[in-house]
């Protein structure tokens, strides 16, 4: 069978002819980061370092896949943005990077977390719909 006849649910599949010609990213500019997408899947009492475990082989994955490796700011650092599904106009505060590594940013938006840990099917805030709170560290606050 040749790739572009692989169904897709109902339709062609993607496919490409040479892996340069793929992107290929686990966490996006402006999506939830691999660290907040990884405190809503993985269970509450995942130890800090697993979580780091996890983080890195994500990254890891990503970077030696073929095709062209797109790694986002801040993936090295576990960096969240709350929960933010789309932090794209909520400033360069919100979305800063802290070279220190003493805060990652989750739980800047104590409302967002405490919004989406309490699980709420429908959930969709932005940074701009919530309060500033103080950050923690991997592993401090929320389900992290």
């Amino acid at each position: 069978m040749q790739l572009q006849g692989l169904d897709y649910n109902g339709q062609p599949a993607g496919y490409v002819v040479q892996p340069q010609e793929v992107v290929n990213y686990v966490e996006n500019n402006d999506n939830q980061t691999l660290f907040d997408i990884n405190v809503y899947k993985l269970p509450q009492a995942t130890s800090r370092e697993d979580r780091a475990r996890v983080q890195m082989l994500g990254t890891a994955l990503n970077a030696f896949s073929q095709g062209v490796a797109y790694l986002h700011a801040g993936v090295d650092t576990m960096r969240s943005k709350s929960m933010d599904r789309n932090s794209y106009n909520s400033g360069d505060w919100f979305n800063r990077l802290d070279w220190s590594y003493a805060d990652n940013g989750f739980g800047k938006f104590q409302e967002t977390v405490q919004t989406f840990v309490g699980g709420d099917a429908g959930w969709q805030p932005t940074s701009r719909q919530t309060a500033p709170g103080g950050g923690t560290r991997p592993g401090g606050g929320g389900r992290a």
